[in-house]
């Protein structure tokens, strides 16, 4: 991963020590360049670090308050001072300036080379591109799983460890979480969310950036029909960055078709079989074959109908797309034929939103019209 100032501090080998700015101890140091000009800003910016014998910093009081600011403003990571080589004897101003504006300044040991501070960046910048290579390898092989069937939720959380980040999904439509399950966003970035417009499009730009206490929140759209917002919590300096997430998206997106797809081949075939059912097309025997592979058992279930008129089977699929319960549904005209296993009639109604009537339990096969019957009076 990238060195930060602290992580030169804290190299035994580098013997170097922090004179001042331990506020900024944390910034990242990007590469680590010889300077000793006396403006060292027109060839070093934002995350260099600056190494100096010290032969470019003034001796005067005010000029070295001048000299660290001018440094701080070009978004410099820090200076690093040679010891006992040509700085000048009294760097009070420096250090003072430093600390209040909250920029390193580090005191390296005589006998260490420059070299070996920038060898130590350049190993970092290699192990933190092989590192995100690796990623990328396990990104795609989870997104091998996920086409042999992996389940969303299941996605996400190897996408996580993937990339050793907290993934959430997150619904513009529902003003929600929808996945992983039980998760609570932050009061501050559930507002920021819910005041984004769901369908603002190529108004939106690519990546968003949140602000919170512990770390940022990415957010960015995935590419799919069914309009979701990828979270990505950036803890400190991870792995995760724009490209990683862009790759993270891809993949839950055609997760997202696949799944979008099967649940509407599902919802069209319970849609027929529910209508086999009700016109006795079927054997006892057939039917209980059928409803199984639907996870549904006809003891406890019942029958309801819905005033939802005129809902086609691709609404009730997307209606119905993060319902977890075995469900079969039929529209009929005005209404909506449904069955139901035991338990879950008040979580349909709700997603319905529509007044609905419920038979008494199934029990046998041969109760089906009688069901229907006592579902029609109900509603």
């Amino acid at each position: 991963m990238t060195l930060s100032i602290m992580d030169i501090v804290n190299m035994p080998e580098l013997g170097t020590r922090l004179l001042s700015g331990a506020a900024g101890a944390g910034r990242p140091v990007r590469w680590a360049h010889v300077c000793e000009l006396a403006d060292p800003t027109e060839w070093l910016g934002e995350g260099d670090l600056l190494m100096t014998t010290g032969l470019g910093i003034p001796r005067d009081g005010q000029a070295q308050r001048d000299y660290a600011r001018a440094l701080a403003q070009a978004g410099l990571a820090g200076m690093m001072i040679g010891e006992n080589m040509q700085a000048p004897a009294d760097l009070h101003a420096l250090q003072d300036t430093a600390e209040d504006l909250g920029f390193p300044v580090l005191m390296t040991e005589y006998g260490v080379p420059f070299a070996s501070v920038t060898r130590a960046v350049i190993d970092a910048q290699r192990a933190e591109e092989f590192e995100r290579r690796n990623a990328i390898t396990r990104i795609y092989a989870s997104a091998r799983l996920a086409i042999e069937g992996m389940g969303l939720d299941a996605l996400l959380a190897r996408l996580s460890a993937d990339v050793r980040a907290d993934l959430i999904l997150w619904d513009p439509q529902a003003q929600q979480v929808w996945l992983p399950r039980d998760c609570d966003l932050p009061a501050q970035l559930h507002d920021m969310l819910r005041q984004q417009k769901p369908d603002a499009g190529k108004a939106q730009p690519l990546v968003r950036r949140f602000a919170l206490e512990d770390g940022e929140m990415l957010g960015v759209l995935i590419p799919s029909r069914r309009r979701c917002v990828l979270l990505a919590h950036r803890r400190g300096r991870d792995l995760l960055d724009y490209s990683l997430l862009n790759h993270i998206s891809a993949v839950l997106g055609i997760a997202m078709e696949r799944r979008q797809v099967e649940h509407e081949r599902a919802i069209r075939l319970g849609s027929e079989l529910l209508e086999d059912l009700l016109n006795q097309r079927l054997t006892r025997q057939q039917a209980g074959k059928r409803l199984a592979q639907f996870g549904m058992r006809l003891d406890g279930a019942h029958m309801a109908v819905a005033r939802r008129g005129g809902l086609s089977l691709p609404e009730g699929a997307v209606l119905f797309e993060r319902w977890d319960r075995p469900l079969l549904l039929s529209p009929q005209g005005t209404g909506l034929f449904l069955l139901l296993p035991a338990g879950s009639a008040e979580g349909v109604q709700a997603i319905l939103g529509a007044d609905m009537g419920l038979s008494a339990p199934g029990g046998y096969f041969e109760r089906l019209a009688e069901s229907l019957r006592e579902a029609r009076l109900a509603v």
